[in-house]
């Protein structure tokens, strides 16, 4: 599909591309529209396109207009996101169905409102896969955090039912996100004890020398990395020991998965703290790829000057610090812009910035 053929898709999903109108020239390394994205993303594998805050309206369809963008311009042609990868493969099913004059959309599988934002670039991908089956953009999910779907394939696995010393796993006893937050709620989110915690460890053990199928293996992955992550956080109050379970996890699984649709150019959409290359007292996904050997990494952050979440009030980020580079790219009218974080000699290893600020 061409640019001129995507355009409606584009105009009816995301709205129209608002670019930068200043009455004075932009300082050096702020730009106002995409064009900047192939010098940046030359040569790379993986582009890492991380937001500074979850469920912004403004951030979602900035990082949507960067993915589109990669897509037809850059041709990437895998999506990775922090979805779950047994969700990921549902949503790239659904793609493939599209490639295949099955279907004309996409019926996200994923009921939590953290990927909201995805449901109309989807569209936009199905009908892309639509015009061009014989090169279709396939999908990954790589998040570990679905304890009731992992749990549910080993049970169907052992063909045995409920499986009790599993079901000991932190979030494996309920069936959906949903269900478990409100079980937090109810009980007043207790910790993970040692005994549960040993009772699932235990019986992934016992598990793994049993199973020897791929996807199982990533369930049993996924599960023990999810609640050595838990017990981390939530009983010893150790978030770096838990992000680094965590980030350890979702390496090999979005190599995985990445290789499993055939590799390909790949945006992965994250948080910032994943996509980056450093963090206080953990190693991040960003570092892992990065270090990745025959693999080119390159980070860009959806970031923000003054945004908020949808997730509920008091989740907005501070203002900018005065004198910073966030500072002075959010006086510029209007403040959605790109800035190449190179030419301002900045610490922060993404290299582009895009705001539109503020949230909705």
């Amino acid at each position: 599909m061409t640019r001129a053929a995507l355009v409606p898709i584009l105009a009816l999903a995301l709205g129209p591309w608002s670019g930068v109108r200043a009455a004075e020239p932009l300082p050096e390394g702020v730009h106002a529209d995409l064009s900047l994205l192939a010098e940046l993303t030359e040569g790379a594998d993986l582009l890492g396109v991380g937001e500074s805050i979850h469920l912004s309206g403004g951030l979602e369809r900035a990082r949507a207009e960067i993915l589109l963008h990669a897509v037809e311009e850059l041709g990437f042609r895998v999506v990775a996101a922090e979805l779950s990868w047994f969700e990921g493969r549902q949503v790239d099913a659904e793609l493939m169905a599209c490639a295949g004059g099955g279907r004309d959309r996409v019926e996200a599988p994923f009921a939590d409102p953290l990927w909201d934002g995805l449901r109309a670039p989807l569209q936009a991908l199905c009908a892309r896969n639509a015009a061009r089956p014989e090169d279709p953009v396939r999908f990954v999910g790589f998040d570990v955090q679905d304890s009731w779907n992992h749990r549910d394939l080993l049970e169907e696995a052992t063909g045995k039912g409920p499986d009790a010393a599993l079901r000991r796993c932190h979030g494996a006893w309920v069936d959906s996100a949903a269900a478990l937050s409100a079980w937090g709620k109810a009980h007043g989110y207790p910790r993970p004890t040692p005994e549960d915690q040993d009772a699932c460890l235990a019986r992934l053990d016992a598990l793994e020398a049993a199973l020897a199928d791929p996807t199982l293996r990533l369930a049993l992955a996924s599960l023990r990395a999810t609640q050595l992550a838990n017990f981390a956080h939530l009983a010893r109050g150790d978030l770096p020991a838990a992000y680094e379970a965590r980030e350890a996890a979702l390496h090999p699984t979005l190599l995985g998965e990445r290789a499993r649709v055939g590799g390909g150019r790949t945006v992965l959409l994250a948080h910032d703290d994943h996509v980056g290359r450093t963090a206080p007292g953990y190693r991040p996904l960003g570092a892992r790829l990065a270090a990745e050997p025959g693999l080119t990494y390159v980070a860009l952050a959806v970031g923000g000057a003054r945004v908020g979440s949808r997730l509920g009030k008091g989740l907005t980020l501070d203002p900018p610090a005065p004198g910073s580079v966030e500072a002075a790219w959010a006086a510029l009218p209007p403040a959605r812009v790109l800035v190449d974080r190179r030419a301002l000699g900045e610490a922060h290893d993404a290299r582009l910035y895009l705001d539109e600020a503020p949230a909705e």
